[in-house]
């Protein structure tokens, strides 16, 4: 409550937002706070996709005083927890057992082997010009 400025993190996982609600439950106490939230994942962020995704998350009034950004991360399975990693097995039997893989899919199983990056400091510039403006 000592701040001006708010900014969350969370992972995108399955189409939701990793902790975000601690935020949108709590805006009543947040009001007159600039407040940015940012997703992290491998999601490769195509503008349908995340659009689809922060409109499950925020509602439309909430996008016009929320700044929202999505960071596209990697995804290495030897680093998540127990948890992570049963749901991620789950995923990659699902896509397994698909027969036709479009391009993400594929990449995304293949992810299981060798860990993937596309981390990338320039991504945040966004989420800074927001929070300094």
């Amino acid at each position: 409550m000592g701040y001006d400025t708010i900014i969350y993190g969370g992972g995108m996982y399955a189409g939701g937002f990793n902790g975000g609600k601690l935020i949108t439950k709590n805006l009543d106490k947040l009001k007159g706070k600039k407040i940015a939230l940012f997703a992290v994942g491998a999601n490769p962020g195509r503008e349908h996709e995340l659009r689809a995704f922060w409109d499950r998350v925020l509602t439309p009034e909430q996008q016009k005083t929320i700044g929202y950004f999505y960071l596209r991360g990697g995804f290495d399975f030897d680093k998540l927890n127990a948890k992570d990693k049963v749901l991620m097995k789950m995923l990659k039997i699902r896509l397994r057992k698909t027969k036709e893989r479009t391009e993400d899919e594929q990449g995304m199983l293949d992810a299981y082997d060798k860990p993937v990056d596309f981390s990338d400091k320039e991504n945040i510039r966004p989420l800074i010009e927001f929070v300094l403006k």
